[in-house]
């Protein structure tokens, strides 16, 4: 369908997954086979029409901006206990939301997996041993970013797959550097910024 490979939106950047992005007769086009995620301004200037997105943004049937990333969606479906389940226009890219969290996924069952750990009480004081010179396997970083962030199973693997000549290992100051502008980042530097001070304080 031509609406998944082009979205005609005035936005104000885009990170990530867009392939091309130009104007076109006094339109900023998005050209993309993916969600956009829009937490980078990589334009120089923005246009004269333009528009800024906040969390939960939605418009049946067009679009749905969630965690930094504005996802292409047919409409939605009400769920018991509040649940609202958000079907994506591009095959196995949903999003589901309890009100408070979000969770790009699959299908119910895993978006379902992935409030659950979003709301619970992660545990992330294994990880504060950990230095910006620490290294890890692409696995255990993995793991890592998401307890501490809170980031969902598939919005983090959609960053991993999307990564260039990805390596085996990452220092956790890489991995701060990689994510800017995405979903966690803050949260993940603060986190070591923190466990930094505190050690230098001890």
């Amino acid at each position: 369908m031509k609406e998944l490979k082009e979205l005609q939106e005035w936005i104000s950047g885009y990170s990530g997954v867009a392939t091309e992005i130009k104007e076109i007769n006094g339109e900023l086009r998005v050209f993309t086979d993916k969600s956009i995620g829009l937490a980078n301004n990589q334009l120089t200037s923005l246009p004269p029409k333009h528009r800024f997105f906040k969390e939960g943004d939605y418009i049946s049937g067009r679009y749905l901006y969630a965690d930094g990333i504005l996802t292409l969606v047919s409409g939605h479906r009400d769920l018991p206990n509040g649940i609202r389940y958000f079907k994506g226009k591009i095959k196995d890219f949903n999003v589901i939301t309890d009100g408070t969290n979000f969770a790009h996924c699959k299908d119910i069952r895993t978006g379902m997996m992935d409030l659950a750990f979003k709301a619970t009480n992660r545990d992330t004081s294994e990880f504060e041993r950990y230095t910006l010179d620490s290294v890890l396997s692409v696995e255990d970083m993995y793991v890592c970013y998401r307890v501490i962030t809170g980031a969902c199973q598939q919005g983090t693997q959609n960053f991993v797959d999307k990564v260039e000549n990805i390596k085996d290992e990452y220092s956790v100051a890489e991995v701060i550097e990689m994510t800017k502008g995405h979903f966690g980042h803050n949260t993940f530097r603060n986190f070591f910024e923190k466990s930094r001070a505190a050690a230098e304080n001890s």
